[in-house]
C-alpha cells in the first residue's frame, strides 16, 4: 500500500503509547508481538496487532496508522475486554471487513459493533459483549470506545486525524501530513513542543499564548490540573519532546521555538504548524 500513513514513521514506542495514554511496554507486545517461554510446555508467541515499521532502539516506529490502531486498542481494554479476547475481536473485524487494517479503517466506525454483537449473540460470548450496547433499537460500541472513536476523523476509506488526549475538552490534533505528525493545539495551530520549550524555560503562559494564538485555557489545562501552575512536564504528553533523536525535529525547533519577527521587529505569531511557519488549512 503506497500511503504515507501506513509506511513512514513518525514515533518511538514511548511517543506514541504517551499519546494514547498506554503503558510503553504494553504497546510495545501490541507493536512487536512476543514469544513466551514455558518450561516443559511448548512456547506461547503471539504476532502483532498494529502497524509498525522495522527501526532501530529508539527511534521513530510507529507510523500514523499505528497510532490510530493503537488509539481503538486503548480503547477496547478500558471497556473492560481482557487482552487476550481483544484479539480475538480484531481477528473477527478483520475477517468480516476482509481489510488488514480494520482498526484504522472507516468500516470500523460504521459497521465494527453490529459485527462485534452478532459474532458475541453467535458464539454465545458475554465478555465480548463488553464491547457493544443497544441504545435506541441501534447497536452501537461501549460509551468508553465511542468516546476514543469520536476523536477520530476520515478524509476518505481511512483515519486522517486523531485528537489527543480523550478529555472533555478537545486541546489537540495529530496530522500525519502536517508538521510531521507532531501534535497541534486545536487553536492556533502552534506545535506542542514549541509551547513547551517556552514554557519549560520560564516564560509565561500569557506571553506565550499571545504569540502563538492559543488560548491560556488550552495550556493550562495541561500545566494547571489543580489550579495553580507548574513548570513540571505532564508525562502523558509533555515528555514526548524531551526525544530529540529526530533530525527533523531538529530543523524545527529554529523555526519554532520562537515567533518570526517582522521588519519593525515585533513579534509575529505562527499560527499553523507548517514547517515554514505559514498558515496551514483546516480543510
Amino acid at each position: 500500500m503506497n500511503d504515507q500513513r501506513f509506511e513512514t514513521p513518525l514515533y518511538t514506542v514511548t511517543q506514541a503509547a504517551r499519546l494514547v495514554d498506554m503503558s510503553p511496554s504494553t504497546l510495545s507486545t501490541w507493536a512487536k508481538g512476543y514469544e513466551r517461554r514455558r518450561p516443559g510446555r511448548a512456547n506461547l508467541s503471539q504476532g502483532p496487532v498494529i502497524t509498525a515499521i522495522e527501526a532501530d532502539p529508539g527511534m521513530p516506529s510507529i507510523p500514523f496508522i499505528g497510532l490510530m490502531e493503537s488509539t481503538v486498542v486503548e480503547a477496547f481494554r478500558r471497556s473492560g475486554l481482557p487482552m487476550q479476547r481483544i484479539r480475538e475481536a480484531l481477528e473477527v473485524l478483520a475477517a468480516q471487513g476482509e481489510l488488514e487494517h480494520a482498526l484504522a479503517s472507516k468500516q470500523l466506525y460504521t459497521d465494527g459493533a453490529e459485527i462485534l454483537y452478532d459474532y458475541a449473540g453467535r458464539s454465545g460470548d458475554k465478555q465480548m459483549r463488553l464491547l457493544t450496547v443497544v441504545s435506541s433499537k441501534q447497536i452501537v460500541f461501549h460509551d468508553v470506545i465511542e468516546a476514543h472513536l469520536q476523536r477520530i476523523s476520515f478524509g476518505d476509506a481511512w483515519a486522517t486525524e486523531l485528537i489527543v488526549p480523550v478529555t472533555e475538552h478537545p486541546i489537540l490534533r495529530v496530522r500525519p501530513n502536517v508538521a510531521g505528525g507532531d501534535p497541534l493545539f486545536m487553536e492556533g495551530g502552534a506545535p506542542l513542543f514549541a509551547v513547551h520549550d517556552r514554557f519549560a524555560a520560564g516564560e509565561s503562559i500569557r506571553s506565550i499564548a499571545r504569540d502563538y494564538a492559543v488560548p491560556e485555557a488550552q495550556i493550562m489545562r495541561r500545566w494547571m490540573p489543580s489550579g495553580r501552575a507548574k513548570r513540571q512536564l505532564d508525562p502523558t504528553l509533555f515528555e514526548l519532546f524531551l526525544d530529540r533523536s529526530r533530525p527533523l525535529r531538529r530543523r524545527r525547533d529554529a523555526a519554532f521555538s520562537r515567533p518570526r519577527q517582522a521588519r519593525d521587529g515585533r513579534c509575529v505569531p505562527r499560527r499553523q504548524g507548517s514547517d515554514d511557519g505559514r498558515p496551514v488549512s483546516d480543510a
